[in-house]
């Protein structure tokens, strides 16, 4: 990375655009950046570390990076930086956030804040960089162009400062601190992140071990509690249900010590096998004797099932006996019953019989029957039917007239139906030739129709005509009208130019006015404002004078109090050499606070910068007075004047526009009416052009009507023809629905015929006499079903009743009856159900007995088998625990089997410091001679626990040993501070892909080297700039200015800070 050119303005301590080009300064090799304290020499580094990273090197709030000592939003803060990174030439422009004031609105003046911004922008390579052509973006925004140049560059912030600056004293920390304090740093530029995600997941795995075998531990305490409480209860329950186990009970309470004793000493994989045995033997020992009074159950248990399958037997005999005597004197009783039935049931049988004979009889004469209703009715029909058509005839005669003479003989002489087909077949030519004259009637109607349609048009169009010329007249009136209102009108357009531009000019008059105005109140306001804001800082500036005063008075005291603390009788003061010490410094009422040379520094730098900012604050309230004078000296007009001025002309001006208003109103109409009266022509000449067409089509039809009327005129009469054609065809229609009647008569008449012959032949081939027997032996279907259900419920209990009686228990029942005996009694067969009663109380007994013991031995069993697979879980838990216990420690450094007792991250941390140790020995050879090297020491510091790893010894060559760094004077110690933080930036550059950074500022303390080493130090920069590299010396050192050539020299004023480059 090689820098060219550096610029910034209104930056921090810097209000003007300063430029630095580092082109002249790399060739230089060195240069030194000098300037008083608090002159800005960091900013400088600021300015680099805010174009590459969009942060300040020094941390400071972004949004504070404007300079105080420009007006606020006078000047847009500014950062420039073109520079060469792995072959790319970039541009970096950079606008930190500030506040600008608001130009325009009712927010004139109010400062609002702006967003920062960033563009970076590439040389296209092999054009010319003084061509701004030649340049494309590469990034744009904050976001975008610090991601882009942390990948290009391969450094982060952190690691970029730290590579690139080597900050006043915080190495000569680094080299003497404690390995503890020497982690974040590293951490920062050697990324452990994966290591100290092991580490935790490695004390999680350890936490979650522990956590399983406490676990299993309880697990196994729960099992125990719950073998032996199960026990109890088994004991206890198979008491309460008869068997005897006291013996039992009385061994509960030792083995539950047993038991208890043997689970203390789950901790190991030996104790764990000494509680499992332990348990073991204790539940065989106390299931053996569940097991023998199981036994003794047993065999109790088969005695039991044998006498009550005995007694089950004997009471099912006796019960059935009883069943069987009383079904069978039940069913004796049905059986008598029964017998007395049957002579009805011959009789229903033949109602049945003769029922069934006469239904086919029944059947043909009720055909006879339905055939002699339809013949009669058809008769009937056929009367009505004849008679509708000798009507029907006598209106169709007087319908036709003269055009069908030839029909008028057959028309009255309708007696049967070859009468009526008579007429139809002369009916068709009829037909014909009075479609003929309805078809002439129809045209002669629509003739007259048209004529009338044509009349109506023809009135209507001379009525358009009509309305179109009285509205020609009124439109032509209208014009002349418009005309004279437009020619009153001619000035108009001149007097509005005149007073609009009177009005622009009244206007613009009236806002200098309020402009003027405007700008008087706002610099009253803000130099009201500034007399503020000067109060408040002249106040701050006072405080901080005095804190800085209070300050270098208590560090006199401390001073004072630490002489006199080294004052001994009779020995001289080291101030005033006396031997006398009649009053010696004593600290104040509250003791002596220390006060470090930092914190007056620190407080003489604020009383300063406040004091500064009073300055400034001092010459803005001045300048806002001077504008103040300077807008009261200008003429203010009167702003009521200048009102009224406006109102007047704004008269006019309205009375000029209303005017110009109605004019161009007046044109427009003139415009319209012009179109409205060629329209009016038009469609005038269009309704006359129609009235004369519907006048010509008028005069067509009337002679197509006059042709008409003299055809018909012979035929005319009161019906018209379409309702003679209706009629004629009514006529027909009516006879040929007669002759249909007359045609169902007659076959209905063969048919009644044939059904009375066949219903003879069916009664004289039945068993009955006449129709009347015929009729008296027919039953309903319902009166059948009801025959039917009776008999057939007669035979099934018939044969039911016969084969009950048939079945052997009844037979054994009555052979019993016969050899004289009785049925069995119900007192015999209560006694053997209460015998087997109790018999069975005794084997639910034994059988509940057995349950509840099968279940406990179940229980027990499967706690036994929990028990061991709890165990065996409990020996991998604590192998696992041990394990990653073991783990843990080692990467913590707490395990007191390593000899080196160092945690992963410093371990790893150790291997990364060893290799800048090695680069830095380099260095620091060089630079003493060959006298002294830095190397690594993993031996545990004093006071601490657990770490090591990261502790820096010093070898003595000359002296051929080994020496603390604390053993270093204060020109040593500035070389191994050096040392170590070159080597620190090589080995981080390296680590990160190999990224040079030519350019390398040192911000160390040379004012604390004699003459020889500062010598010696510069020989060594010399050869590290011969190698390649730049190198940028911050200090104020007088020796360093006469010994270097380039410089930068930055000086401080009231109003901020100026650098010039000399090369």
């Amino acid at each position: 990375m090689i820098f060219h050119r550096l610029e910034f303005e209104a930056f921090m301590a810097y209000p003007k655009r300063e430029v630095i080009d580092f082109d002249a300064l790399n060739e230089a090799g060195i240069f030194l950046l000098n300037g008083p304290t608090g002159s800005g020499k960091t900013t400088v580094l600021d300015a680099i570390c805010y174009a590459l990273y969009g942060m300040p090197s020094s941390g400071r709030d972004t949004g504070s990076l404007c300079s105080t000592h420009v007006p606020p939003g006078k000047i847009k803060p500014h950062i420039f930086l073109e520079l060469s990174i792995q072959n790319r030439r970039l541009r970096i422009d950079r606008t930190p956030a500030y506040r600008r004031l608001i130009t325009r609105g009712k927010n004139k003046g109010t400062p609002t804040l702006e967003n920062p911004q960033a563009l970076v922008s590439e040389l296209i390579p092999g054009r010319d960089p003084q061509d701004e052509q030649s340049w494309r973006k590469a990034a744009e925004g904050m976001a975008d162009s610090a991601d882009y140049l942390t990948k290009l560059i391969g450094l982060n912030r952190e690691q970029f400062l730290k590579v690139m600056l080597l900050p006043q004293g915080q190495f000569a920390d680094f080299l003497k601190a404690r390995s503890k304090d020497r982690i974040p740093l590293l951490k920062q530029l050697f990324p452990v992140d994966t290591y100290e995600q092991v580490m935790n997941r490695l004390r999680e795995k350890e936490q979650i071990s522990e956590r399983a075998v406490q676990d299993i531990k309880h697990a196994l305490d729960r099992t125990l509690e719950q073998t032996v409480t199960t026990y109890t209860k088994l004991c206890e329950r198979l008491s309460r249900s008869g068997t005897d186990l006291d013996d039992n009970k009385n061994i509960v309470d030792a083995q539950e010590r047993e038991v208890s004793e043997a689970h203390t000493k789950l901790g190991l994989a030996t104790d764990l096998e000494t509680a499992r045995h332990d348990f073991e033997g204790w539940f065989t020992e106390h299931l053996h004797a569940v097991r023998q009074q199981e036994q003794q159950d047993e065999h109790a248990l088969t005695d039991l099932k044998h006498k009550r399958e005995k007694l089950a037997a004997q009471q099912q005999d006796i019960a059935q006996r009883i069943q069987d005597w009383a079904e069978y004197e039940k069913l004796q009783s049905a059986w008598a019953r029964h017998e007395s039935q049957e002579e009805e049931h011959k009789k229903q049988c033949r109602t049945l019989s003769n029922s069934r004979a006469a239904a086919p009889v029944e059947a043909e004469l009720e055909r006879s029957r339905r055939d002699e209703e339809r013949r009669m009715h058809a008769a009937e029909h056929a009367q009505d039917t004849l008679n509708m058509a000798r009507s029907s005839a006598s209106q169709a005669l007087e319908a036709l007239g003269d055009c069908t003479e030839h029909l008028e003989a057959s028309l009255y002489r309708i007696d049967t139906a070859q009468d009526l087909q008579r007429v139809l077949n002369q009916a068709p030519s009829v037909m014909a030739q009075l479609r003929v004259y309805q078809h002439d009637e129809q045209a002669l109607e629509e003739t007259k129709a048209a004529l009338t349609a044509l009349k109506r048009d023809s009135e209507k169009a001379q009525r358009t005509v009509d309305g179109i010329a009285k509205r020609e007249l009124q439109s032509q009136q209208k014009l002349s009208d418009i005309s004279k209102r437009l020619s009153s009108l001619h000035d108009v357009e001149q007097n509005y130019a005149r007073a609009q531009l009177a009005l622009e000019t009244a206007k613009k008059t009236q806002q200098e006015v309020a402009a003027q105005a405007e700008k008087l109140e706002q610099a009253q306001a803000a130099h009201d404002q500034a007399v503020q804001a000067y109060e408040l800082i002249q106040r701050v500036s006072i405080t901080a004078s005095e804190e800085y005063t209070r300050l270098q008075k208590r560090r006199l005291e401390q001073v004072a109090f630490t002489l006199a603390e080294e004052l001994d009788e009779g020995q001289p003061c080291m101030v005033c050499g006396s031997r006398e010490h009649p009053q010696p410094a004593q600290p104040s009422v509250n003791g002596i606070t220390l006060v470090e040379q930092s914190e007056i520094d620190a407080a003489e730098e604020r009383a300063h910068r406040e004091q500064q900012k009073a300055s400034v604050a001092a010459t803005s309230v001045a300048q806002t007075q001077a504008v103040m004078d300077q807008l009261k000296e200008f003429h203010i007009p009167d702003s009521q004047e200048a009102q009224r001025q406006v109102t007047e002309v704004q008269n006019i001006y309205n009375q000029a526009q209303e005017a110009l208003k109605h004019k161009r109103e007046a044109q427009h109409q003139q415009e319209k009416e012009t179109l409205e009266l060629q329209k009016i022509s038009e469609e005038q000449t269009q309704a006359r052009t129609s009235l004369t067409q519907l006048q010509t089509q008028q005069a067509s039809e009337q002679q197509t009507l006059k042709k008409l009327e003299k055809k018909l005129c012979q035929v005319v009469a009161t019906i018209s023809f379409a309702d003679r054609v209706r009629m004629l065809e009514s006529y027909v229609e009516q006879a040929h629905r007669a002759v249909d009647a007359s045609r169902r008569l007659d076959d209905a008449t063969i048919s009644a015929a044939e059904s009375a012959h066949q219903a003879q032949q069916s009664l004289e081939r039945s068993v009955f006499e006449t129709f009347e027997a015929v009729q008296q032996a027919v039953l309903t279907e319902v009166q059948q079903q009801h025959l039917e259900q009776a008999i057939s419920a007669y035979r099934e209990e018939h044969a039911t009743l016969q084969a009950s009686l048939d079945r052997p228990a009844m037979r054994t029942v009555a052979t019993l009856i016969e050899h004289g005996q009785k049925a069995p009694s119900q007192e015999e067969l209560t006694r053997i159900r209460q015998e087997r009663d109790n018999v069975e109380q005794q084997y639910e007994t034994l059988m509940t007995r057995e349950g509840i013991r099968t279940n406990g031995i179940e229980t027990l069993e499967s706690l036994l088998q929990d028990y061991q697979e709890q165990q065996g879980e409990s020996a991998h838990a604590v192998e696992q625990a041990n394990l990653y216990a073991g783990l843990a420690s080692i990467a913590r450094g707490d395990n007191p089997d390593k000899n080196h007792q160092i945690d992963l991250v410093s371990y790893v941390l150790g291997g990364e410091f060893e290799q800048v140790l090695q680069v830095a020995s380099e260095h620091l050879q060089r630079m003493s001679d060959n006298r002294y090297r830095l190397v690594l020491s993993d031996k545990r510091e004093k006071r601490a626990r657990i770490g090591g790893g990261l502790s820096i010894s010093v070898e003595d060559n000359w002296n051929n040993d080994q020496r603390e760094v604390n053993s270093l004077s204060g020109g040593e110690s500035f070389l191994a501070s050096l040392s170590l933080a070159l080597g620190l930036a090589e080995v981080v550059q390296a680590r990160n892909g190999g990224i040079e950074i030519e350019t390398l500022f040192i911000d160390e303390g040379f004012g604390t080297l004699d003459a020889q080493t500062l010598e010696l130090v510069m020989e060594t920069l010399e050869n590290i700039r011969e190698n390649g590299r730049v190198i940028g010396l911050i200090s104020h050192v007088e020796d360093m200015k006469e010994r270097i050539s380039a410089q930068v020299s930055i000086e401080k004023r009231q109003n901020g800070s100026t650098l010039r480059v000399n090369v």
